[in-house]
Order: structure tokens, then sequence, then C-alpha cells
């Protein structure tokens, strides 16, 4: 069976794309993976029955399936990079998780997906990519928030695995989230003349202020219906909370990171 336009929300982590993938994950016609299928990468028949058993089946990230085959020293995945395995294991996972789920069309989150959109279109041809946009100064924010609990929690690397991962982890928790922004940026920027009309940016602080604009136009561009219960279901209370770093951050080191790329993080700054 031929997967129909794939959905996948990319962009850095804390950059919002939880809260769009809750809000899509709604809609009727997506089906998606949740904490089952994270749990069992590889059994989605297990994973549905644990869902109709009363598992919760909330939209999940599934690091486990997006990464079960993933033997790369970072996230750079082009279409050179599919194997068979990737060939045999992602289309028929994706089939059976909507054929369970009696849903037309797949949607999944993952910020590592963003260095492999070129991987994913070699494996679901036609898909489509939403690259959610904020304030970088906000995402660094929440980024060295999330990172400073993993690591009192003993957890590892945190965001996306960029070239210089590694060699990163040395740097201030600041420096290293600036870093993995500005490279997730960029090449989520060149992506788009690859994909006309199929990468497309969505910015987290217009979903505050208009969500079912916001999502009526983003619905229209990947064909999919506005239906009055989709809409019914959208959160109406959002609050944009892009202000924030400004308790957090000081002035005078937010224009130290910013030195590094002026013109990229001038034009982050909404």
């Amino acid at each position: 069976m031929a997967i129909d336009r794939p959905i996948f929300i990319v962009g850095p982590h804390r950059s919002g794309t939880t809260l769009l993938y809750g809000m899509l994950s709604k809609h009727p016609a997506l089906g998606y993976l949740n904490r089952a299928n994270h749990r069992f990468p590889g059994l989605p028949g297990f994973a549905h029955l644990l869902t109709r058993l009363g598992a919760p089946d909330d939209p999940q990230e599934a690091q486990h399936v997006w990464d079960k085959l993933w033997t790369l020293p970072d996230d750079r995945m082009d279409a050179s990079a599919v194997t068979d395995s990737h060939r045999a294991f992602y289309p028929a996972l994706v089939e059976r998780v909507l054929r369970l789920r009696k849903r037309a069309r797949f949607l999944a989150k993952y910020p590592r997906l963003s260095l492999r959109l070129d991987w994913l279109d070699a494996l679901f041809p036609g898909c489509y990519f939403l690259h959610v946009v904020r304030d970088w100064r906000a995402v660094l924010r929440s980024t060295i928030e999330r990172k400073l609990k993993r690591e009192k929690r003993g957890g590892g690397w945190f965001g996306v695995c960029i070239l210089t991962w590694r060699e990163d982890q040395a740097l201030p928790p600041d420096a290293s989230s600036a870093r993995i922004f500005a490279y997730v940026t960029r090449e989520l920027e060149a992506a788009r003349a690859r994909y006309p009309g199929r990468l497309l940016r969505i910015h987290y602080d217009q979903i505050c202020a208009d969500v079912e604009g916001q999502m009526k136009a983003l619905c229209a561009e990947m064909g999919l219906e506005c239906t009055p219960s989709f809409l019914a279901g959208l959160p109406r209370d959002l609050k944009c909370a892009d202000y924030k770093w400004r308790d957090h951050l000081k002035a005078e080191r937010v224009a130290e990171l910013r030195a590094a790329d002026p013109e990229l993080f001038g034009r982050y700054e909404f």
C-alpha cells in the first residue's frame, strides 16, 4: 500500500514542536506513534493491543522507533544513508500503524529528524515537513532548562546530534544550545529549495495568537480537511511564553552568542 503524504514535524528541540504535534494528532485523518510504539518499536500490533487495553495513547516522539536502525556518528542522513533494513522496516511499520488506527495519513514529530529530511523523503516520497519557527532566545532558555534537568537525572546529550555534538558536550549549556539552533536552522532553510511546497514553516508565536487561523491555513496547504470536530478540539487559551528568556538570560551573554552568526540569529528574533 502506498503511504499517502506523511507529515513530519521538525525543528530544534523546545521550539514548539510538541505543541503542534499534540494539536495535529487530534485530526481524524492522522495516525501517530504512542508510548507503546516507543517501547515496542518492532511490534505495532502488540503496541496497538496494549493501547486498546488502556495504555496511554498520547502522541510520542518514539525515539526508539526512529533511532532503532541509526548507526551513524551524527544525525545527518541523506538518501544515500537508506539501507535495505530501513526500506523493510519503516514503510511497513507506518502502513501497519495506519491500518490498525484506521487513519489515512501519518504524523510524526522528532527534532532529530531535522537532519534526516532527504532520508525520510527517500522512504516516504511526497512527505511533508513542518518546520516550527520560534525566537532563538526562547528556544535557548527552554533548552538550557531541560538540559540541566536531564543532567541532574544522569541523562546524556539533549538535542539534535549535529556534526560537532560530541565536542560540544564540553561547552556551557547556552553555547551548545545556540550552536544546535543555528546548525539545524541553517539546514532546514537550505532544504526549502529542495522541497518547494512541502517544507512548510509555522511560527510558534503565531500559533499562540491565532490557533484556529493557523491550523486552517496549515491544513489547506497539506491537503487536510479542517473538520468541525478538529477545530472544536483546538486549545483556546494558548499564551506565548517567549518573553520569559529575559528573566533567565543576561543581555551581555545573548549578545556574545548572537555574535557567532548575527545575520541568522537576527532573523529569528521576534
